[in-house]
């Protein structure tokens, strides 16, 4: 048999691995005889792969003749995307890399650690394409012609809060003038929003909280909406530079309408909606062939013939395993979470 082997890989904090987090584990091999090897190395590599297909009417409509260069089956034709490469390498044979070793028959084992990167694309599956990630594990010998073995197992990577994202809650707002004809009465309605932070948790929910002050006789209603807009981009694309996006979709992941009371003397109603977050949801970037951004859009809708107002506002949708602290005043109190008018602004958006 040569040599067998087992990738044991520690289970990492919350059962997830996450960018800018380590990858922690031992590699188990056994060998039948004394053997000699150049090297011993384990790899984390990431593979990535898109495809979809359009018309060749839509095509040509789309695209400029010197882009006629992909492939084309029957009437169609078809766009592919690539991405394969080594993220990091550590080598668990503690020699030059010019010098052989001998290993000798039994068993062996190493403990390994791997700092996962920070700008690399978390793991994907979804409709047009893919990105996965592997530890793959290389025996290489002396011998230019000896048969090198390999072992690798999967491993699923989610995709680290970016460091710009606040804690903090995130506010924004709307406000909307209606015109009524024959009346001096000033009819406006104004709605302030508060994220209770400025990022969303796969397999978790955050609460967005609204007020709205109604100062006209019109019923009102909001619709949060959670979009999606994913980017895919072909070899051809990549290669020539080309600044168009083959193929762009976007998708309403979550949407929900609630209708505000009108409070006669007060007009002020306050209410809240919380936004589910499944687990496969996660921003993606890093990615020259597979690009994924969230955006949390607020509409104030109104009956005609009036005309609805919307806000739309980028989120990051992804892991932050803790949060983030100011040691330097770590004996310091907790403060409380700000008040809603504190977070609250005046400014129109």
């Amino acid at each position: 048999m040569g040599v067998t082997c087992d990738i044991m890989i520690e289970t990492p904090e919350k059962r997830k691995h996450v960018t800018g987090k380590p990858i922690k584990g031992l590699v188990k091999f056994h060998l039948d005889k004394d053997t000699v090897y150049r090297k011993i190395s384990l790899s984390l590599v990431e593979k990535g792969y898109c495809q979809w297909d359009e018309s060749e009417q839509h095509y040509r409509s789309r695209h400029s003749k010197q882009a006629y260069q992909r492939r084309k089956v029957g009437n169609r034709f078809v766009f592919e995307g690539h991405e394969t490469k080594i993220v990091k390498t550590i080598h668990l044979l503690k020699n030059n890399a010019d010098v052989n070793t001998t290993l000798t028959a039994g068993s062996h084992e190493h403990s390994f650690e791997m700092l996962i990167p920070e700008n690399i694309p978390p793991s994907l599956d979804i409709e047009f394409g893919e990105i996965k990630y592997y530890l793959i594990l290389k025996f290489k010998k002396p011998k230019i012609f000896s048969r090198n073995k390999k072992f690798k197992t999967k491993i699923t990577i989610f995709p680290s809060i970016d460091s710009s994202v606040t804690d903090k809650p995130l506010c924004f707002a709307l406000d909307k003038t209606l015109i009524k004809l024959f009346s001096a009465h000033k009819h406006e309605i104004h709605l302030k929003a508060v994220l209770e932070k400025g990022y969303l948790n796969p397999s978790s929910e955050r609460q967005i909280s609204f007020i709205v002050t109604n100062t006209s006789n019109v019923a009102v209603s909001v619709k949060t909406e959670l979009i999606s807009k994913t980017k895919y981009k072909d070899d051809f694309a990549i290669k020539k530079f080309t600044a168009d996006d083959p193929k762009t979709v976007r998708e309403v992941i979550y949407s929900c309408t609630v209708g505000v009371p009108i409070i006669p003397n007060d007009n002020v109603s306050s209410m809240f909606v919380m936004i589910p977050v499944a687990p496969q949801l996660c921003t993606v970037r890093h990615s020259k062939i597979i690009t994924r951004e969230y955006k949390l859009r607020v509409t104030m809708k109104v009956p005609l013939p009036h005309i609805n107002s919307s806000i739309e506002v980028p989120v990051f949708v992804g892991e932050r395993l803790t949060e983030n602290l100011d040691t330097t005043k770590a004996s310091a109190p907790k403060e409380e979470p700000p008040a809603y008018w504190e977070c609250m602004f005046e400014d129109k958006v």
